[in-house]
């Protein structure tokens, strides 16, 4: 990704550096208006050579390994757009449960509450008793009151997270929330 002039200033900044000078380059590429996604991935691939060039994980150049293990899940419960459809969903989630995963992250909030709940449901029945569900919001929910309601049924239904209940920009809405 990327137009053809963000990456010639990526390009202009980084050829003939140091990859080890990561946060000096992350600034001559904001000076120049890189956006913030084309200098994630340049920060990534700088951190992976680092890396083969320490023949080091990346792990260790950050500190070391929090744990052993870390869980995958899947995110397969989107709308179906233009027109969603709840065999729709129920035919993506089951093929999940199918490929053995126990976590799962849905879209949820997009829709009236009984719609949602409609597919939790889905969600929950084909995943099983042993998945960790969680729900992005995707600040698809635009009140606070509808945020709440759909988060009061979620705690109920013992869902692990709820992310992105509202727009970034209601800062009082979260404020209300974390009441």
């Amino acid at each position: 990704g990327g137009s053809q002039k963000e990456l010639e200033a990526v390009k202009q900044v980084i050829l003939g550096q140091s990859p080890f000078d990561t946060w000096k380059l992350n600034q001559l590429m904001a000076a120049r208006q890189v956006s913030k996604v084309m200098r994630g991935a340049v920060d990534s691939a700088l951190w992976d050579i680092k890396g083969k060039v320490l023949e080091m994980p990346i792990h260790r150049l950050l500190g070391g390994a929090l744990r052993d293990r870390v869980f995958a899940y899947a995110t397969a419960g989107y709308y179906k757009f233009p027109e969603d459809s709840h065999d729709w969903l129920k035919e993506k989630t089951e093929k999940v449960a199918r490929e053995g995963f126990l976590y799962f992250k849905m879209k949820a909030g997009l829709r009236d509450l009984e719609y949602e709940k409609k597919r939790m449901d889905i969600v929950q029945n084909a995943m099983g008793p042993k998945c960790r569900i969680a729900v992005d919001g995707t600040t698809g929910t635009t009140r606070y009151d509808a945020a709440l309601a759909l988060g009061r049924e979620l705690e109920a239904r013992n869902i692990w997270w709820y992310e992105d209940p509202l727009p970034a920009r209601d800062v009082e809405g979260y404020r209300k929330l974390l009441k």
